[in-house]
């Protein structure tokens, strides 16, 4: 039977992590809601009391005297169960986000590479559990907040960690260690996938026993005095894996030997090549030489020697052949070739006193061949005299060659040509006016002989209702005698 002058304050009802709940409100304002509440049911209990004494002492017809246990009244704690109802809220409302980043640091492998802090925050989780099944909110409060605390401090932790395993990968690779160079970037691809390094580092170690092994075929091959075959294994292995610390190191070693054995053989080629006189396979195998090491000191001492030689050598036939060009009378070429001959022996004089013969008498080559090319010049009087200061120059020489001696003959043709007057009969119809441009107005006639010196002449011819005529000759001599007709035939009325 229910106690009338007692009453219970009921507790906030129990429920375990997880379970919906209302928003959380502030500790504050609960502790008020609670106290009005606890407050409302003293009052209201005390008011029930009093009608139900008041309405049976009306009614019955006796009292009945019962013995009353004493009264003991229940302690109310208002505050507290508001506080106590707040951090369970608290609590579960934690739970969504802690839960969450528990999984993704797990699935980041955080429990290998941050081990013990995942342990205390699992451990932290638990004891907020049992704290919350005890009924120990604000305990299991406090241990869900400082779980998910260290969560985000994993959390924050993973990129230091992912590089600290790129490191430690890498060291794995260089030791030639490819099951642990795996397991290293396997777990630092659960934190990162999508970084490069690691998927490079994870194809690297599945392809480190084929590059080793190739890497040291290629040493054995080396050290067995084959470096063409080596370069080619080494090849092989960097094309499989470019970054291979030993494979890089070893092809620049193979590259050198390779490097210096074709040195070594285009030297020995030159110098054979010297000793057999042949200068010209001398200089290619020198050439080569310092295509393969354009800066090793031996090369100063090769090019000496062949310069040497090539200068006792070359000065012969330098001079046979720049003495073949003088006698064949090209005079340019033998003033090139004694030029050449003064380079390399500054100190000859023959070859200083032909290098000035073969450039005058180029110079006077070059003056005749001008005037030949072209005598209608000569009826200008400068010209005219010009080519007789050349023609007695050219007669001046001792030992003239034959082509010297036909220049002088066609020199002197030409001079003599430009002044000896040649006939040219003009011949009309007595009606068209006939005038000669650089002569003069002749008039109409029926012949007309004029004599005129080598050059070119236009002949024009006027009628007076009829078309101009006009004619160009060149008179050059070669012939004493010109007939030429000049009629202006075409009427105007007609076109």
């Amino acid at each position: 039977m229910t106690n009338q002058n007692s009453r219970e304050v009921a507790a906030a009802e129990f429920s375990p992590p997880g379970q919906t709940a209302g928003p959380p409100k502030s500790r504050k304002t609960l502790s008020r809601i609670a106290l009005i509440a606890a407050v409302a049911l003293v009052v209201a209990g005390t008011v029930q009391t009093f009608v139900v004494l008041e309405r049976n002492s009306a009614s019955a017809p006796a009292p009945v005297v019962v013995q009353a246990e004493p009264y003991s009244p229940v302690e109310e704690q208002p505050f507290r169960d508001a506080a106590l109802l707040q951090a369970r809220t608290e609590s579960q409302a934690l739970l969504a986000p802690l839960l969450g980043m528990m999984v993704e640091l797990e699935k980041m492998g955080a429990g290998i590479w941050a081990a013990d802090d995942f342990a205390e925050m699992m451990q932290l989780g638990e004891a907020g559990d049992a704290n919350y099944q005890q009924r120990l909110f604000e305990a299991s409060l406090q241990s869900y907040e400082l779980a998910l605390d260290l969560a985000n401090k994993i959390e924050a932790m993973a990129p230091i960690a992912l590089e600290r395993l790129v490191a430690e990968g890498a060291t794995h690779l260089d030791n030639l260690e490819a099951e642990a160079a795996t397991e290293v970037f396997e777990l630092a691809e659960q934190i990162d996938a999508a970084d490069d390094r690691v998927q490079t580092g994870l194809r690297r170690a599945s392809q480190l026993d084929q590059v080793s092994a190739l890497t040291l075929q290629a040493t054995q091959l080396l050290e067995t005095g084959d470096p063409d075959a080596a370069l080619v294994a080494v090849r092989e292995a960097l094309s499989l894996d470019a970054q291979f610390e030993s494979a890089l190191v070893l092809r620049t070693q193979i590259e050198q030997t390779i490097l210096d054995r074709d040195f070594d053989a285009a030297m020995s080629r030159g110098y054979s090549a010297l000793a057999a006189n042949n200068l010209s396979a001398a200089r290619a195998g020198f050439n080569e030489a310092e295509r393969l090491k354009p800066d090793h000191p031996l090369l100063a001492d090769a090019r000496n020697i062949l310069a040497s030689a090539g200068q006792a050598g070359s000065l012969g036939a330098l001079r046979n052949s720049a003495e073949n060009a003088a006698s064949l009378e090209q005079w340019e070429s033998s003033r090139d070739l004694w030029a050449q001959i003064l380079e390399l022996e500054p100190a000859a004089v023959e070859a200083r006193v032909q290098l000035i013969r073969s450039q005058a008498r180029m110079d006077l080559d070059q003056r005749i061949q001008a005037v030949l090319a072209d005598p209608l010049r000569l009826r200008d009087d400068s010209e005219w005299q010009s080519a007789e200061t050349i023609l007695r120059e050219a007669r001046a020489i001792r030992d003239p060659g034959s082509r010297l001696l036909r220049q002088i003959t066609d020199l002197s043709s030409a001079i003599s040509r430009a002044r000896t007057p040649v006939r040219l009969e003009l011949r009309s119809d007595g009606e068209t006016r006939i005038s000669v441009l650089g002569v003069g107005d002749i008039g109409t006639f029926q012949t007309y002989p004029l004599d005129l010196y080598p050059g070119r002449y236009v002949i024009l011819g006027r009628r007076s209702g009829y078309q101009d005529v006009r004619h160009e000759i060149m008179i050059n001599g070669d012939t004493l005698r010109i007939d030429l007709e000049v009629v202006s035939t075409q009427s105007i009325d007609a076109l």
